[in-house]
């Protein structure tokens, strides 16, 4: 994994190039996609002209669009979505900026913090691959000595990195780049497992992703979790919207990981997650 200078170098590279980018022209499949709705694109700028928060290029209009489907749904997301942004963007830009998140040292937040990170490399379609070791979220202490509102928040920090990283990257090539987070379940037991408290959390980051970074989230892939996991996320599955339940995976381990285009050379999965001797593990 980068080193966390490089990581911090990476991310705001991937904020300036973000900035700089806005109004370039779109090219490939963005391009074809901005022609096909550009009716739409014109009316939801209409609709959400003189909210308070910096205006959506035609790129950020359309994604909004492309997750809600009509002009009056993607108005009511984007509203909510941007205005929860413009709440907390000191907070949520403080990873790509290089800067302290603003709750560090609060407990369990450092663990979750060293405990997220961008694979270097790509998925087999151009994906960027946030990796997290689920143990580092020490579920059965949230609510207790550890805030969840503040674990999510900091969930919400790197979905804003991955949306930077993304949607330069969307605007480099001209093709959609989007994200797979990859829960790492290796090494927890049964009694590791999610409770409650983080069942709660998990839904509301779901829901403020899709609010705030409409088309950023491409699979949620959970590894290495056993039967157990598949039970205990039964329980979750009600909380999630219908989109949000439907990008969701389980693989066994390294070779069902390579069958979603999880796989080195192009992406450096960390050691215990590769496929060993041509079998999965």
């Amino acid at each position: 994994l980068p080193s966390s200078r490089g990581r911090r170098g990476w991310l705001r590279t991937a904020h300036r190039f973000q900035l700089e980018a806005r109004g370039g022209e779109a090219m490939g499949g963005v391009a074809d996609a901005l022609e096909a709705r550009a009716g739409d694109v014109a009316a939801l700028r209409a609709e959400l002209a003189g909210e308070p928060w910096p205006a959506l290029d035609d790129l950020g209009l359309l994604r909004y669009l492309m997750a809600w489907g009509d002009v009056a749904s993607a108005a009511a997301a984007a509203r909510e979505g941007q205005a929860f942004r413009a709440k907390h963007l000191r907070a949520l830009q403080s990873l790509s900026r290089g800067e302290p998140f603003p709750l560090a040292g609060a407990p369990g937040i450092d663990k979750l913090a060293a405990n997220c990170n961008f694979l270097e490399g790509r998925g087999g379609a151009g994906q960027l691959v946030l990796h997290v070791r689920s143990s580092a979220i020490e579920s059965r202490r949230l609510g207790v000595d550890v805030d969840p509102e503040s674990v999510g928040l900091l969930i919400m920090a790197n979905r804003e990195s991955a949306h930077l990283i993304c949607d330069a990257e969307t605007r480099r090539s001209g093709e959609f780049r989007r994200l797979v987070v990859l829960n790492d379940l290796t090494g927890m037991g049964v009694f590791d497992m999610p409770g409650g408290a983080f069942a709660a959390v998990a839904a509301e980051v779901a829901r403020l992703t899709e609010l705030a970074y409409p088309e950023l989230v491409d699979r949620v892939i959970f590894t290495n979790g056993g039967l157990v996991f598949r039970a205990v996320f039964s329980v979750l599955r009600p909380l999630l919207s219908k989109s949000s339940a439907g990008q969701v995976r389980f693989c066994a381990g390294g070779r069902e990981l390579s069958q979603e285009g999880l796989e080195p050379p192009g992406l450096a999965l960390p050691e215990h997650l590769r496929v060993k001797g041509g079998k999965g593990k």
